[in-house]
């Protein structure tokens, strides 16, 4: 964290001006006042909100048809005809539509969240309309996230500059069409964000296990970035006072076990396999679950891992992805040798893990997801705190630097 006197040499380097820290915490709450009129203003329903909807009602509905029957009846009552069209349309919505025993097979694939499910239903049974949850656990975690991102950044830079960089980063990481959307990705990201936060932080860390285990409650895919992270935090204990079993090890043990457990737990519950989940979101929509028996197809998978490749980089200057921008940003930001440093760090670790660390890290789950998961157009919602991340780590760099040329001054 720069001290006084590196962030005068700052303000007189970059000629920002020095705000009072008052009046910029003001700014940002009227900001985020009016990122939530915007995200209010213009709220959109797509295919997911429907199997959400029924799994909140099937806090007290249990039947199949009538709980069909109950979604569909709530979204027509709620939504204008220009809303709800979209949602019956085509030959996957509107079977599901039409066939209540199809459209339940489907709800496994959303229960499969369950601490976002828990939300959700509670927020029902607290008299909150189903829709109105959705929108709750959405906009909510988005203004969590920019808090966190601004408080995170003043650590490393001034507060107007945090101010600045929050603001651009609500509009490149499309926030707030995301938070429009009523996604659950804000929930995951906002208790990853968090997590990393408190970890590099607050330096708590079974605050930070519980978080993450927490994520892995909502996004099953979570466990590739979550296990690496409490596996490196084994590895950093390892490898500075060997193979002792204290309290701080155990605990970071006890963290990955829990992890590993919630993701089998809940996969054996309501997953349906990865080949299941890749065909029916890359390949052809299945409108029963149950029934899927399509063998795995090694060409089949290889050309659509093939497609997303090409399409990360789409005709022209357009992109499916913003992902390439912001990996672009942290390359060209952070000094080669300070990704040498960071990498020697993360291997030999000596300290507690650094934001460019956690970045490093991030690299392996960029790399499943596109062995594995390459919807790139979706990559955006499901990369909120990758983004927040490579942000933070630019501040990171640029905070040390300035405290290294200070330092050297002297």
């Amino acid at each position: 964290m720069p001290n006084k006197h590196t962030k005068k040499q700052f303000i007189d380097q970059l000629k920002f001006p020095d705000i009072s820290n008052k009046l910029i915490t003001f700014l940002f709450l009227l900001f985020a006042i009016l990122f939530s009129f915007f995200v209010l203003s213009g709220i959109f329903y797509y295919f997911d909100t429907v199997p959400y909807v029924a799994t909140t009602l099937m806090a007290d509905i249990s039947n199949p048809a009538e709980l069909h029957k109950a979604t569909y009846e709530l979204l027509q009552q709620r939504l204008s005809p220009e809303q709800f069209t979209p949602l019956v349309s085509g030959p996957y919505g509107l079977d599901l539509y039409q066939n209540s025993q199809n459209f339940y097979s489907q709800l496994d694939l959303y229960l499969i969240k369950p601490l976002y499910v828990f939300f959700l239903r509670s927020l029902y049974l607290l008299g909150v309309n189903p829709l109105d949850a959705l929108l709750i656990t959405s906009l909510i975690p988005a203004l969590g996230i920019l808090c966190i991102f601004f408080i995170w950044l003043k650590k490393y830079l001034l507060p107007l500059q945090a101010l600045i960089l929050t603001i651009t980063l609500s509009s490149a990481a499309r926030l707030i069409d995301l938070t429009q959307g009523l996604v659950h990705n804000n929930l995951s990201s906002f208790f990853l964000i968090a997590a990393m936060y408190i970890l590099v932080v607050k330096k708590r860390e079974w605050m930070t296990i519980i978080l993450l285990c927490f994520s892995i409650l909502i996004r099953t895919d979570n466990i590739i970035f979550v296990s690496l992270i409490l596996a490196w935090l084994i590895w950093s204990h390892i490898f500075r006072f060997g193979l002792t079993f204290s309290r701080e090890l155990n605990i970071r043990i006890c963290g990955l076990i829990a992890a590993v457990g919630i993701y089998f737990s809940i996969s054996t519950i309501y997953g349906h396999g990865w080949w299941f989940l890749f065909y029916h979101s890359l390949i052809e929509s299945q409108v029963n679950v149950d029934n899927f028996n399509i063998p795995f197809s090694f060409s089949l998978y290889f050309s659509v891992v093939s497609n997303a490749a090409a399409t990360i980089f789409s005709s022209g200057f357009s992109m499916a992805s913003i992902l390439p921008i912001f990996i672009l940003m942290t390359l060209v930001a952070i000094p080669a040798k300070n990704w040498k440093l960071e990498t020697n760090q993360l291997i030999k670790p000596s300290q507690l893990i650094s934001p460019i660390q956690l970045v490093l890290l991030s690299i392996p789950v960029l790399i499943a997801y596109l062995l594995l998961f390459p919807l790139v157009s979706a990559w955006d919602r499901l990369f909120t705190h990758f983004y927040v991340l490579y942000v933070i780590a630019v501040a990171y760099n640029i905070s040390n630097g300035e405290i290294r040329k200070s330092k050297g001054s002297e």
